[in-house]
């Protein structure tokens, strides 16, 4: 190693595995001599010396270098050091009890190992994803804080932990009820919107950049969009929120389809494998355009013409807003067969069950565990009989199996046939009969019981806590309570009744970014924007244990070491000017 090249370790995959398998020669109390080879490299090629130093345990005492001459010391340079845990070199703040969770790691607002005079006026706040709990919210934590530093960044670093990982599976690391924590998600983001307002009072920063992962993504949205929070740059990194909430339009050049009918996110059943498409005025998707046009008076307003994620989180003038998503996603992704057909909740396990066991057909890529579930979890909605694992069991995809309360011809009273057996030629004959107001009271999608009940966060601003609220899921089909109940649970509603039309944008790109910005603020993360499309000059383009598969996975983001993936993190220490002098 050179001076000059001393820290290609982190820039080139070859020199950190040449490093990598070098010997490690322990420093003992009583030192280590220099090899003569070395010290005359030094002397010839006057280009001084390098020594790597990595440290074992927690010290704050100096290295000393010694030049002794006849077993005399003739000189001593001491190089002040101090080794601690990554942990105490940045500050964290811990959000779970937001919804109601006990928190196990402390909130952290100074810095034990670490002197605020490398740090700039900027805040960067990082916010992990979905089946992340606060033990392993650390490792995400700490790992993110180094590699944006190594790439530049003098941003004061926190990292944020919120409850998104209720049910589960402690040996699995696996947590089922997805919608859950979306409902989680959203009871956080008043609290960080809270926090962000005293940090920008107590610290006197310039400006607050998140980024934020996987579902982490719902809770800075929700924030930004509904509680104001007040941040400068946002960075969604494999964002799990559908792609329509920050792009609402229809059509070529947006990210919803402009035929329902042959949208590929539907349940398959409702618009390819019954030979015809169910009218999409009957879907739950669409349910809200049977009441009137939202005017911006929440006084006469209906509620429930807001039960949409298109433009639910419309980007704010205030906020740069940058997707990082990724066309090789697995998580977020989707392929030919989903399209065809829309497996059952069994068929998904299934599934699940094959790749562990890494049962793969011949020509095909070994998928990685949870392949596509994000848009089963969509697709399953009103399709499971629990509604505790990936889908729910009201609303989505299912059929109003209740027979109707009147016939749909103009005259006579009669019970209607159940949605469930009704064909798409029947439902198409029988949709010109339906009244905006009947459907408004008995949907063509599965209701829920009649005991089925609805659970919210409520955010009171007064004392600034959650409370939870619940009542009877009949009450949103009423003429007179229908519209209070969308508005006091439209985020559960969201996540449990109401299918996304778009995919996730984790996975596709958001043209309204770019649109409104005038500048390009939608990266590819599995394509030439990150990463270079070959190897160069030796240096690997992905680590070899992915053998001839280079997609760019979910968590690969933290889980594939910094040489294959710093050009993301020196991308959003760039667009967020996180390198800017410390004063």
């Amino acid at each position: 190693l050179k001076p000059a090249t001393a820290g290609h370790y982190h820039s080139d995959a070859g020199v950190a595995q040449s490093l990598g398998s070098k010997p490690v020669t322990r420093i003992t109390a009583t030192g280590v001599v220099l090899e003569r080879t070395f010290l005359d490299k030094i002397l010839n090629q006057n280009e001084g010396g390098i020594i790597l130093v990595e440290a074992r345990e927690a010290t704050d005492k100096p290295l000393r270098l010694e030049v002794w001459r006849n077993n005399v010391p003739v000189a001593t340079l001491e190089l002040p050091l101090s080794f601690a845990g990554v942990e105490t070199m940045f500050r964290h703040v811990n959000l779970v009890g937001a919804v109601g969770m006990t928190e196990e790691t402390s909130p952290r607002g100074s810095l034990p190992n670490w002197s605020e005079k490398l740090e700039n006026k900027q805040a960067f706040l990082f916010v992990h994803g979905y089946n992340v709990n606060q033990k392993q919210a650390r490792g995400w934590q700490a790992e993110f804080f180094k590699r944006l530093w190594w790439s530049g960044s003098k941003a004061q670093f926190w990292g944020v932990t919120w409850y998104g990982f209720e049910s589960q599976v402690p040996v699995a690391n696996f947590t089922p009820n997805y919608q859950l924590n979306v409902i989680h998600a959203f009871g956080t983001a008043p609290i960080l919107k809270q926090f962000i307002d005293e940090l920008r009072a107590k610290t006197a920063v310039t400006s607050v950049n998140v980024a934020a992962h996987s579902l982490g993504n719902l809770v800075v949205s929700s924030a930004i969009s509904d509680h104001s929070a007040p941040i400068d740059r946002y960075f969604m990194l494999n964002a799990a929120v559908a792609a329509e909430a920050y792009d609402g339009e229809k059509g070529e050049g947006h990210v919803v389809q402009s035929d329902d009918g042959t949208a590929f996110l539907p349940h398959t059943e409702w618009n390819k494998e019954r030979g015809k498409v169910y009218p999409p005025r009957l879907w739950a998707s669409n349910w809200h355009e049977l009441f009137p046009a939202p005017s911006g008076n929440p006084a006469t307003d209906d509620a429930r013409a807001k039960l949409t994620w298109r433009d639910r989180f419309a980007p704010k003038s205030t906020t740069n807003y940058y997707d990082f998503h990724s066309a090789g996603e697995e998580v977020l992704g989707y392929d030919e067969r989903h399209i065809e057909n829309t497996p059952s909740l069994f068929g998904v396990l299934s599934t699940e069950l094959n790749t562990y066991l890494h049962i793969t057909k011949p020509g095909e890529l070994r998928q990685p565990n949870g392949y596509q579930t994000w848009i089963y979890q969509e697709q399953l909605k009103g399709r499971t009989t629990t509604g505790k694992v990936l889908g729910s069991n009201y609303g989505g995809w299912g059929f109003n199996n209740f027979i109707l309360k009147k016939t749909p011809a103009p005259n006579g009273n009669g019970p209607r046939i159940a949605p469930l057996d009704m064909t798409p030629e029947n439902a198409i004959a029988a949709e010109p009969y339906l009244l905006d107001t009947d459907l408004q009271a008995e949907p063509f999608f599965r209701p829920g019981g009649y005991w089925t009940r609805v659970g919210t966060w409520n955010y009171d601003p007064v004392v600034k806590k959650n409370f939870w609220i619940n009542g009877p899921l009949r009450q949103l089909y009423g003429q007179s309570t229908g519209s209070a109940f969308a508005s006091t649970h439209r985020d559960t509603l969201l996540a449990r009744m109401i299918p996304a039309m778009s995919p996730a944008a984790g996975r596709i790109p958001v043209p309204r970014l770019t649109a409104d910005a005038g500048e390009e603020r939608n990266f590819d993360m599995n394509g030439t924007a990150i990463r270079p499309s070959k190897d160069i000059e030796g240096n690997p383009r992905w680590p070899e244990t992915r053998g001839r598969d280079f997609r760019w996975w979910h968590t690969d983001l933290r889980e594939v070491a910094y040489p294959y993936v710093r050009g993301l993190y020196q991308l959003i220490t760039a667009k967020g000017n996180l390198g800017e002098p410390a004063p």
